[in-house]
């Protein structure tokens, strides 16, 4: 009620002023309530669907459910790498632990019966007037290199002087002359020669008198002749006494 000079209002009036703000009141916590009851169900979904909660559980053959298998030892971390990484190969350490030998002045046929396969030796031949034929003259890497086992190295060996004196051939058969001119690696051609000088097999005389020099470098060619079919000749018969023998002396009668 008002008062007759419009002054303050009544009790009443204020009593429902009062309920009015407590019924907003009510509404607004409600509203609040239940924006908060949405976010929480909303948080707990999510948290839940992170952690697997809502994934397909494993079905065996009987279409029951495959309880997990549990391990009583520590949980293994397995790292797979994919098919575009290339898959890395173990590193080979090649070491040179071995000392390299000293090759030169040696028969290369000594050293390849002592060293082959411990090395992976090439082999260049060359005439050379300082070292003797099929010995070695020249090495790399050279001695005394630290290398591995099964290292490549190149060896060259002598073939010999480049120019050397034809043998002396005088009382020798073609077998033993020519067994002297393939040790000098002079390369030679074989000529038969009907003659009596010497006897048959035997050689006879060649393209050069003997310690004439050859190149066999250049592959200077000899001819080498040998004698071929030696016979001693018969002597002539004496036909004089035979025919002094048989003449008759004139003035002899014949009889009859």
């Amino acid at each position: 009620r008002h008062g007759a000079d419009g002054g303050r209002p009544t009790t009443k009036q204020q009593e429902r002023r009062l309920k009015k703000q407590k019924k907003e009141r009510a509404k607004t916590i409600a509203v609040l309530c239940a924006a908060g009851v949405v976010l929480i169900s909303f948080a707990v979904v999510f948290a839940m669907t992170l952690s697997g909660a809502f994934a397909p559980k494993p079905v065996t053959s009987s279409g029951e459910d495959t309880p997990p298998a549990t391990s009583s030892t520590s949980p293994v971390t397995e790292i797979t790498t994919t098919a575009s990484e290339p898959q890395s190969e173990p590193e080979v350490i090649d070491e040179a632990n071995i000392v390299l030998p000293d090759f030169i002045n040696r028969s290369y046929e000594k050293v390849l019966s002592r060293y082959d396969g411990m090395f992976t030796f090439v082999k260049e031949f060359e005439y050379t007037d300082n070292y003797l034929a099929d010995f070695v003259y020249e090495q790399d890497p050279e001695a005394g290199t630290m290398v591995s086992e099964g290292e490549q190295v190149v060896i060259k060996i002598s073939k010999g002087k480049s120019i050397v004196p034809l043998p002396e051939y005088k009382g020798k058969t073609l077998d033993e002359y020519i067994a002297e001119l393939d040790k000098d690696n002079i390369k030679y051609s074989l000529m038969p020669e009907k003659t009596n000088e010497v006897p048959n097999g035997y050689v006879a005389r060649c393209s050069k008198k003997a310690n004439a020099l050859v190149n066999v470098k250049d592959g200077e060619l000899i001819t080498v002749f040998f004698a071929e079919n030696f016979t001693e000749e018969a002597p002539e018969p004496d036909t004089q006494d035979t025919e002094e023998e048989t003449k008759i002396p004139e003035g002899i009668p014949i009889d009859p």
